[in-house]
């Protein structure tokens, strides 16, 4: 699979043809924490063929990008975008960000909001919005700390960064020979998403470079600095997830910001709602739904 060389790091890459006959339209799809571009669902890679060429990359450190000693935060890893779409000669595209990833495409887009058409946030967390949720209370719902803690896994909820690290402890708990005996749904569901593989190649990241400490640092994202990006975009956020606060604060910060919850849904719906995902973008993008032959 091709590399390309980004400000000391080599990112794993991948771009597939746009399958539909309409104008050339490139699409960049980023993922969040401890995944990569293999987060992204095949169904919906295969619906967005239709619209787009698509562009995939690993996060430095992510997939099979090597890991660096540093260059993990919000700006570094939005500069790292930045740079891969000039490198690989992108028109504009539009993103596609999940969670931290989207975190990441706004601090681009704060320093740069020439470089994108448009963006569709899924369930991204900014700084602002982590700790307005643990003013509320709203970092972490009690039941599923309690559920955690009984697999071995401690999170303090009053931790704006909580997510990243019970993440963390999540990785190290995946690696154990113990099997996990739980009864909780959601629990299993986490375990079920972060595959033995990622875990393993996050625990590697936390152990062996500044990751944590630069992910939990400050993202630069300010009111005023998101104010200034024009360019539309949809966000579309679980539900159940601490990241809701960040979705309602991003409403009344951003300029052209449409939100749609998605009932019922916490932080990982791509995969299992990628139809519903699917047809809320392509009416936010303007797309028609491909004739099938």
């Amino acid at each position: 699979m091709p590399q390309i060389a980004i400000r000391g790091a080599k990112l794993n890459y991948m771009q597939l043809a746009q399958l539909g006959s309409g104008p050339k339209r490139d699409l960049l799809l980023c993922h969040g924490l401890a995944s990569s571009m293999g987060y992204w669902p095949v169904e919906l890679l295969t619906q967005l063929r239709a619209h787009f060429c698509l562009t995939l990359f690993d996060q430095r450190g992510h997939g099979r990008s090597r890991p660096t000693p540093s260059g993990y935060g919000a700006t570094e890893l939005g500069a790292d975008l930045a740079a891969v779409i000039a490198e690989l000669e992108l028109q504009k595209p539009d993103i596609m960000a999940h969670s931290f990833g989207g975190v990441a495409v706004l601090s681009m887009l704060q320093a740069r909001p020439d470089l994108a058409r448009s963006l569709v946030l899924l369930d991204s967390q900014i700084e602002l919005g982590r700790r307005q949720a643990v003013r509320a209370g709203d970092g972490v719902d009690a039941a599923l700390v309690a559920a955690l803690a009984d697999v071995g896994v401690t999170a303090d909820a009053s931790d704006p960064f909580v997510g990243v690290h019970m993440l963390g402890a999540l990785a190290h708990r995946q690696l154990q020979d113990i099997p996990i005996e739980t009864e909780d749904a959601r629990v299993k569901f986490l375990f079920q998403a972060l595959p033995a593989s990622n875990a393993r190649r996050w625990v590697t990241l936390m152990q062996n470079t500044d990751a944590i400490a630069e992910i939990t640092q400050s993202d630069g994202l300010s009111p005023e600095g998101l104010s200034r990006i024009a360019l539309p975009m949809l966000g579309l956020y679980g539900q159940k997830s601490a990241a809701t606060h960040s979705a309602h604060l991003l409403t009344g910060l951003l300029p052209d910001f449409s939100l749609e919850i998605l009932e019922g849904s916490g932080h990982f719906f791509v995969a299992s709602r990628s139809d519903f995902v699917l047809s809320l973008c392509r009416e936010f993008w303007g797309l028609e739904v491909p004739v099938q032959c």
